[in-house]
């Protein structure tokens, strides 16, 4: 999984300092939402801004000296539009004012570490499937995101990916791809194929079956059961809509 970098901007170095140990210790116990993260504190907008263009994730005050939350999320987006917010404040008037720089979720002052455990799963479990891959058309470079890959399939040197009715590919061994791949939406089922979990539709007669555009899928005999784990944890968490 990816680094996630997580900026907390707020006038009072305390109320940093809680909402920070409150994230660290959602994190450190739920090691399968990230690999790895930082957390960055900042005390104005402008500071943040100044560094923002690093960062997946911040949790922004609205009430600041100088440039507050509102006017500060409309640059975020401006510099950083993969950027997520979450506006905090103690004041419920300002909640109509979050939703208009389109902040994905809003927690109210003083902190409760529910309400932070809860914005912080929707973030990334939101975020799965948005790193982005290069890939080749025509031997034109095209970037795509990975959550838009269907299935992928390996012959001799190459593998071929299916994005819509588009198939393109990309020079590389399947185990090097892999390793970049979002493994939370992605899984290898046999020598030579990985499928997205988005698109996997799930028939339960005598045995539960598994299939990709009405095909049965082909799972070899020792990922069956590595698989079905992994598609009932992406359907539990991480399945949109």
């Amino acid at each position: 999984m990816e680094k996630l970098n997580i900026a907390i901007c707020d006038d009072n170095s305390s109320a940093i300092r809680l909402l920070a140990t409150m994230v660290e210790e959602i994190l450190n116990d739920n090691k399968e939402l990230c690999g790895s993260y930082s957390i960055m504190e900042v005390l104005t907008a402008e500071e943040l801004l100044q560094i923002v263009d690093q960062v997946d994730y911040v949790f922004l005050d609205v009430e600041m000296p100088g440039m507050n939350g509102i006017d500060a999320g409309k640059e975020i987006h401006r510099i950083n539009p993969q950027c997520e917010i979450v506006m905090a404040t103690g004041k419920l008037e300002y909640v109509n004012e979050a939703f208009k720089i389109n902040a994905k979720r809003y927690i109210q002052k003083p902190y409760q570490k529910r309400d932070v455990e809860e914005a912080i799963y929707y973030l990334i479990h939101s975020r799965v499937g948005q790193s982005e891959i290069t890939v080749y058309k025509n031997r034109r470079e095209v970037v795509v995101r990975q959550y838009d890959i269907s299935y992928i399939r390996a012959y001799d040197g190459y593998v071929e990916f299916y994005i819509g009715d588009e198939v393109c590919r990309r020079d590389m061994s399947l185990s090097k791809l892999e390793s970049i791949l979002d493994n939370r939406i992605f899984f290898r089922i046999n020598r030579t194929e990985i499928v997205n979990m988005r698109y996997i539709s799930v028939r339960k007669e005598r045995k539960i079956q598994y299939y990709f555009q009405g095909r049965e899928l082909t799972i070899s005999r020792r990922n069956v059961g590595t698989f079905s784990t992994a598609y009932r944890e992406y359907d539990l968490h991480y399945r949109r809509g």
